[in-house]
């Protein structure tokens, strides 16, 4: 808040970039508050994307005692009772003249212009410059001038680089392609800090199948998996495969499968909903009726696109259904929609785009209030086809990236030049799609998140058999590998009833009952929910009591359902609303938990402190933070973390602060030595004061795009560390903070080469002149008496 306060009372305008669910509507109405108590401001100008978040807005800043009028008067001038309006960019570009009575209006009342998702607002374009900047140009011209201008997006990227956003101010970068613009936001809160906090944490499920495709040009025929396609064939195949139907069908049957598993694991307390995102207007008409076949009902899916009547009223019926059912959309779910009970997407369109991508992910991040009661978070679950570009997208669309523009051509500078405008005439030619099944589903916060059909289907057994929902497979998956000590060898699944199964069953029982309520190093990621824990005393019971007769549990990952309806409240047991009692089989007593604790808050705090301090304020939070060992021990909707007191760097890394920073923030070398005794690598391997690399990454949760890394080695010296290779191969021990701050330690603060920071400044400019050559040391001179020459006119 103070950042963004400063910038707007200095500058007269202030970006805001955070993710969804971080609250910027909250936020704004936070600002307005304080402005207007600061006799800065009288009313606000909200400015939305689409006729949806009018009513969001309005909504939202009405809890906080804000009065907004959606239908002012003329379009600019709000009832007496409001404190000021929201409005669409549409409705300033729709009629000439209505950005400059806006503009008008706002210099005899001084207001704060909030552009809510001004990503949208490109240079040159109607709603960018035509009628945005003609609104606030007063602002962006004069830091004195009224109206303030507040942007806000969660999304800071536009798909172009050759167009800026109209009111976000740019700098110049370097990057290995040249140099370009990029935007700067006043204040950052990324994606990766909200997973675990107020986010659900993403896992993909990749749909694939075999291709049989000709290629006309070299007249031959091409049989591969959809992934292993060159980009030209790949693009060629999932065109006609989005308008087949036996494909839709197979890909809106694993849909549903896995808004099945989710509902099961959260219980019925909370109808969950299924997005599914189409490549056009037939696509979804088809998979409508696919998804009505599947589930057996006639109206489970809901059709949301332009030709539909009413589409924007049935949208607001599907996200109030108190049942589960699916949207069925193109691009008319986009901002404004939050519904926290999506939690499954089926995206099947080829748009790579990565504001598009990242808008439809974060549908299904948002957490629901039964999660919160629970202290249970459930994975977002996103199906989409095998295709090596779109789940790149998909990774990358957790990153948070700044928009960059290329610089201006120069005068005269040449362009591209028109197409010849001939048509292109199609190079193969499917001829059928076969093996349609899941190949693959990857956890993406982990690096090593990637699990395979098969791998995945004896994983879902052994979780079926223990009683963890089956939603929660890819996660036991990739927590069991990093535990194959503990872990029992995988073996396909067999028939329940022959000795071999039964033999697996018992050792597996054993080994999770001996570590899901003990080993903290396996709740992370998700993994592992509080509630879904089995006593040993059950185990031992299921056990005894012989082996189980075939249900429909005991099907392959990949089989269609017997009853593939999805559960109606109004309809099931009573017993079903007991929660987890649906997948494990008995009545689990649930406790009170919370997705983050105390600690866990202070820690979310400190890294988004980090990501937006300034270099003079970096060391006094880094001590805090030292000296309140909350970082020891702490949970959020990730799992447990547990960093002991000499792992400091490891805490540090992984939320996402650098050795630069820390060695270019603080310049004490008192300071740097204290935080040297929280870090020292010398003493790894010591009990209760520092572990090795690998146990500490298996130990916590790994947060996505930050892994646990020490402090003073490369990347290639820590992925050394982490694999165990030989010492002679092994990188050498390095000082966290560097030598300097070793030698003043050692030494008890009389080194024999005092650090920079010791030295007076005249000392210190003794020894650079020493260092310079004699032209150097003619313009130094020379600067020097120019500024005795300022300080003696200054002080007459």
């Amino acid at each position: 808040m103070p950042t963004i306060l400063h910038r707007i009372y200095t500058a007269g305008t202030a970006t805001l970039h955070a993710a969804p669910g971080a609250g910027k509507t909250a936020f704004a109405g936070m600002v307005f508050h304080v402005l207007r108590e600061a006799d800065l401001l009288t009313r606000l100008l909200v400015v939305v994307p689409n006729r949806a978040l009018l009513r969001q807005w309005r909504n939202a800043l009405r809890e906080l005692g804000v009065a907004l009028d959606a239908r002012p008067q003329d379009g600019v001038v709000e009832h007496a009772d409001a404190d000021g309006i929201v409005v669409t960019y549409q409705a300033l570009a729709k009629e000439q003249g209505t950005a400059a009575r806006h503009a008008a209006w706002a210099a005899q009342h001084p207001t704060l212009v909030v552009l809510d998702e001004v990503h949208h607002l490109a240079e040159n374009a109607a709603w960018g410059t035509t009628a945005v900047q003609r609104m606030v140009r007063p602002a962006l011209g004069d830091p004195l001038a009224r109206p303030a201008v507040l942007n806000a997006t969660g999304t800071l990227f536009r798909s172009s680089n050759k167009q800026r956003i109209s009111t976000v101010r740019y700098d110049k970068v370097t990057t290995d392609s040249g140099e370009l613009l990029q935007a700067v936001a006043d204040f950052s809160v990324p994606t990766a800090t909200l997973i675990g906090v107020e986010l659900r944490s993403p896992d993909l499920y990749a749909y694939g199948s075999h291709a049989r495709l000709v290629d006309l040009r070299q007249e031959e025929v091409i049989d591969a998996d959809i992934a292993d396609l060159t980009c030209e064939q790949r693009s060629a195949v999932v065109r006609n495969a989005y308008t087949s139907a036996p494909w839709i069908s197979g890909f809106a049957s694993e849909a549903v499968r896995l808004l099945r598993n989710q509902q099961l694991a959260i219980g019925l307390d909370e109808p969950l909903k299924l997005l599914f995102i189409a490549a056009d207007v037939a696509a979804a008409r088809m998979a409508r009726d696919a998804l009505n076949e599947v589930t057996g009902q006639d109206d489970f899916a809901r059709l949301v696109v332009s030709d539909e009547p009413d589409a924007l009223q049935v949208l607001h019926w599907a996200a109030r259904e108190r049942q589960p059912c699916a949207i069925v959309a193109i691009r008319m779910v986009t901002e404004g929609f939050d519904c926290p009970q999506v939690a499954t997407i089926a995206y099947v369109t080829n748009i790579l785009a990565r504001v598009h991508v990242a808008q439809m992910m974060a549908r299904a991040m948002r957490i629901t209030a039964t999660e919160r009661a629970h202290g249970r978070m459930l994975p977002a679950a996103i199906l989409i086809p095998d295709d090596p570009e779109l789940r790149k997208a998909f990774a990358s669309a957790l990153a948070s990236a700044m928009h960059e523009v290329e610089l201006p051509e120069a005068p005269g500078q040449p362009g591209i030049g028109p197409g010849t405008g001939q048509p292109r005439l199609p190079r193969y030619q499917l001829l059928d799609l076969s093996d349609r099944r899941l190949r693959s589903a990857t956890v993406l916060t982990q690096p090593d998140g990637e699990v395979l059909a098969d791998e995945l289907a004896c994983y879902v057994c052994q979780c079926r058999e223990v009683g963890i929902p089956e939603t929660y497979a890819p996660r036991v998956a990739v927590v069991s590998r990093r535990h194959q000590a503990a872990a029992v060898t995988l073996l396909r699944p067999a028939d329940p009833r022959g000795l071999a199964s039964r033999a697996r069953i018992a050792a597996l029982t054993d080994w999770m009952g001996g570590h899901l309520g003990r080993d903290p190093a396996l709740q992370h990621a998700g993994a592992v929910p509080d509630g879904c824990r089995t006593g040993d005393r059950h185990l031992r019971r299921r056990r005894r009591a012989g082996p189980a007769r075939p249900t429909r549990h005991d099907r392959g990952v990949d089989e269609p359902p017997d009853h593939p309806a999805l559960p109606d409240p109004r309809r099931t047991h009573p017993r079903l609303r007991t929660g987890i009692a649906v997948v494990t089989g008995h009545r689990a007593r649930r406790t009170p938990q919370t997705l983050v604790d105390l600690n866990g808050r202070r820690v979310h705090a400190f890294a988004l402190e980090m990501a937006n301090l300034g270099l003079p304020r970096l060391a006094d939070a880094l001590m805090t933070m030292l000296e309140s060992r909350v970082w020891h021990q702490f949970q959020d909707g990730l799992g447990s973390y547990e960093f002991q007191p000499g792992e400091f760097d490891y805490f540090l890394s992984q939320q996402g602060v650098r050795r630069e920073d820390v060695m270019h923030a603080v310049r004490n070398v008192e300071v740097k030595a204290r935080l040297e005794a929280a870090m020292d690598e010398r003493r790894t391997g010591q009990p209760d004061y520092r572990r090795a690399l690998g146990e500490v990454r298996a130990a916590n949760p790994e947060r996505p795009g930050q892994p646990i890394e020490p402090f003073g080695y490369t990347r290639r010296e820590a992925k050394a560390l982490l694999s165990g290779r030989a010492s002679d191969r092994s990188p050498p021990a390095r000082p966290a903070l560097g030598p300097a701050v070793r030698r003043w330690t050692n030494s008890q603060g009389d080194s024999a080469h005092a650090p920079s920071d010791q030295r007076t400044p005249l000392d210190r400019a003794r020894r650079i002149a020493l260092r310079l050559d004699d032209h150097d040391l003619d313009e130094l001179l020379a600067a020097v008496r120019n500024e005795r020459r300022r300080r003696r006119a200054h002080s007459t």
